[in-house]
C-alpha cells in the first residue's frame, strides 16, 4: 500500500506505428509506402517531376542518413517513353517523305514547296486542338504522324501538275501554277472531302471507343483540311515563286542523276498499265478474282484474333499473392519476401515493392492478402517483355508452399483490361447469415454467367474466414458482482486495442494505445485468461468462468 507501480513493471512500452494492418517494402528493406494520384486533367509528367524534385528536397534537408527513398510504381516512364517514340516517329515520317518526295520530283525547289506545308499544316492542327479543348497525348500525336503522310498529298498534286505544265507545254512557273490550279483544284477539293467523310464520322462514335478514336478522327480531319487550304493557297505562289522553267537544251545534271532511276519507274508503270489494260479486257476473270479478294479479307477478318485494347509492355507487372483465410499478416509477408527471393536472380527486374495487408483485386485491407508490384528494367536494357515476367512470376507464385500469387500485364488503359468492368454489391436485408449470403451471391453469379455478354464474374465475399463468437453468460456476471460492460471493456483492451489518450513527443501528437502483448492473444483459450474484478467482493475473477467461446 502506498507504493509506485510503473507501466515498465507490467507492461512493453514503446513507440510504435498507429495501426498494424498493412506493411510494405522494397528490396525486402522495410520501408513507408505514399501513393500520390492524379487530379482530374492534371498532367502526369508535370506532377511526377514535381514529386521526384520534393522527395529530393526532403532528401538533401531533412532525410537522417540511414533513410533513403526510392520511386519503385512510376506509370509516367511509360508516358515518356511513348512521347518520345512519337516524336521520333514524327521526324522518321517527316525524313521519309522528304526523300520521297526529292527522289520523284527531283528538284530541290519542288521539294522544299510540300515539306513548308507540313509545319504550316501541324500548327494549324495544334491550334484547332486549343481551340475545341482538346490535349496533346499520344492518341494525338499518333494522328499527326499519319497526317504527316496525308498532308503533302495535296501539295504534290499542285506541284506535279506545275511541274508537268512547265515541261510539256513550256510554260512559266507563273503561268504554270494558274493552268495548273484551273485543272487539279476540283481534285484537291475532293480529295479533302473524301478523307473527311472517312475520319468525320469517327468522332461522333459513342461508347468507350468513341472516346478513344474522337480526338484521334478530329487531329486528322484538322489537319486534311489545312492541307487542302495550304494546297489551294500557299502551294501555288511558291510555285510561282521558287520554280525555274525548264532548259530545253539537252538533259541537266539532275535529269543524268535519275536517269536509271526513271527508265526503272517507266518500266514499272508501263506493266502496270499493261495489267489494267489486260482486267479492261478480260472483265470477267477481273470481276472473279475481285470477289476472291473480297472473301479472302472476310476469312482473315474472321479468323484473325481481335481484342479491344492490346497489351503492350509498360514496364512493369502487378502481383497479388493470396494466402488461406484468417492467415496473420506476418505470414503473408514471409510468403511475398519468399517469392521476392525467387525472382532475386532476374536481369529484368528492377525493384520488388510489396504492400503487405492491401488486396489490389478485391480492395481493402486483408491480413492474408498482399499486393506487389514489379517495376522492370528499362526496355533497351533487357530481354524479358512485361507479359513473359508476369507468366514467370506467376509460374514461381502457384508453386509457394503458404498460398498462391498470380501475376498480370496491367491494363493498357486502366479500367479497360482484364481486371476492369463493373461491381455489383449483394446486401442480406432479412437476415445476417453469412452462409446464406454466400449462398445467394453464389446463385446470383451463376445467373449472370448464363448471359452471354458477361464473363470473368468473381466475388471476394468469403464466408470461410474463420472467427471466434464469445458468448457471455449475463446472470452470472451479474450473481458474481460483475458488470457485463467491463467483460466487455476487457476483451476490447486486451484482444483488440484500447485508446487512452494523447502526449506530444517532439512538437507531434502520439496515441497512446493499450493492448496485450502478442503472445498473450495468439490462441482462442488466451480469451479467458482474462481476469475482471468483482465490485461486491473486490476480487478478480477469470473470464474463462464468465464466457463461452
Amino acid at each position: 500500500p502506498g507504493g509506485v507501480l510503473r507501466l515498465k513493471d507490467v507492461a512493453r512500452v514503446e513507440l510504435g506505428a498507429q495501426s498494424y494492418d498493412q506493411t510494405s517494402n522494397v528490396n525486402g528493406l522495410p520501408s513507408i509506402a505514399i501513393g500520390v494520384f492524379l487530379q482530374s486533367g492534371a498532367n502526369a509528367l508535370d506532377v511526377g517531376d514535381a514529386v521526384k524534385a520534393k522527395l529530393e528536397e526532403l532528401k538533401n534537408e531533412r532525410f537522417p542518413d540511414d533513410v533513403d527513398y526510392i520511386i519503385p510504381y512510376d506509370t509516367t516512364l511509360f508516358v515518356s517513353a511513348s512521347i518520345g517514340e512519337v516524336a521520333k516517329t514524327v521526324i522518321e515520317a517527316a525524313l521519309i517523305v522528304l526523300v520521297v518526295v526529292f527522289v520523284f520530283l527531283q528538284t530541290w525547289r519542288a521539294t522544299i514547296i510540300p515539306m513548308l506545308a507540313v509545319p504550316v499544316s501541324l500548327i494549324g492542327t495544334f491550334a484547332g486542338l486549343w481551340l475545341l479543348g482538346f490535349s496533346i497525348n499520344t492518341l494525338t500525336l499518333f494522328a499527326m504522324v499519319l497526317a504527316i503522310g496525308i498532308v503533302v498529298d495535296d501539295a504534290i498534286i499542285v506541284i506535279e501538275n506545275v511541274e508537268r505544265l512547265m515541261r510539256e507545254e513550256k510554260m512559266s512557273p507563273f503561268a504554270a501554277s494558274i493552268e495548273a490550279m484551273r485543272e487539279v483544284s476540283g481534285a484537291v477539293v475532293g480529295i479533302v472531302l473524301v478523307l473527311c467523310a472517312v475520319f468525320i464520322p469517327v468522332a461522333f462514335m459513342g461508347g468507350i471507343a468513341g472516346q478513344l478514336y474522337r480526338q484521334f478522327a478530329v487531329t486528322v480531319a484538322i489537319s486534311v483540311v489545312l492541307s487542302g487550304v495550304v494546297a489551294l493557297t500557299l502551294t501555288p505562289a511558291l510555285c510561282a515563286l521558287l520554280l525555274k522553267p525548264h532548259r530545253h537544251d539537252g538533259p541537266t545534271r539532275g535529269e543524268r542523276f535519275f536517269a536509271p532511276f526513271n527508265r526503272g519507274f517507266n518500266w514499272l508503270t508501263a506493266r502496270f498499265l499493261a495489267g489494267v489494260d489486260l482486267a479492261l479486257k478480260r472483265r470477267a476473270a477481273a470481276l472473279v478474282t475481285f470477289v476472291l479478294m473480297i472473301g479472302g479479307a472476310g476469312w482473315l477478318l474472321a479468323t484473325v484474333p481481335s481484342s479491344f485494347v492490346p497489351d503492350e509492355d509498360q514496364g512493369y507487372i502487378i502481383a497479388s499473392a493470396v494466402l488461406p483465410d484468417g492467415a496473420t499478416l506476418a505470414r503473408t509477408e514471409r510468403t511475398t519476401d519468399l517469392l521476392r527471393q525467387m525472382n532475386a536472380d532476374n536481369p529484368a527486374i528492377h525493384s520488388f515493392f510489396a504492400i503487405n495487408g492491401f488486396d489490389f483485386i478485391g480492395g481493402g485491407a486483408k491480413s492474408n492478402a498482399a499486393t506487389i508490384f514489379v517495376p522492370m528494367k528499362p526496355w533497351e536494357e533487357r530481354q524479358q517483355s512485361s507479359q513473359e515476367l508476369a507468366q514467370a512470376v506467376s509460374g514461381m507464385g502457384f508453386g509457394l508452399p503458404d498460398g498462391i500469387a498470380f501475376a498480370f500485364n496491367p491494363p493498357a488503359i486502366m479500367g479497360l483490361g482484364q481486371a476492369g468492368g463493373f461491381e455489383v454489391y449483394v446486401q442480406g436485408r432479412t437476415e445476417p447469415d453469412p452462409k446464406k449470403l454466400a449462398q445467394v451471391t453464389q446463385d446470383f453469379m451463376a445467373a449472370l454467367e448464363a448471359h452471354p455478354a458477361v464473363t470473368g464474374l468473381n466475388t471476394f465475399y468469403r464466408p470461410t474466414v474463420p472467427q471466434l463468437r464469445v458468448e457471455v453468460d449475463r446472470e452470472k456476471a451479474l450473481a458474481l458482482g460483475v458488470p457485463v460492460n467491463e467483460v466487455f471493456a476487457a476483451l476490447q483492451a486486451q484482444m483488440g486495442s484500447f485508446y487512452v489518450n494523447d502526449f506530444n513527443r517532439q512538437g507531434r501528437t502520439y496515441r497512446v494505445t493499450l493492448q496485450a502483448d502478442a503472445p498473450y492473444r495468439a490462441k482462442p483459450e488466451d480469451l479467458g485468461r482474462l481476469f475482471v474484478r468483482s465490485q461486491t467482493t473486490g476480487q478478480m475473477v477469470a473470464l474463462k468462468s464468465l464466457i463461452q467461446v
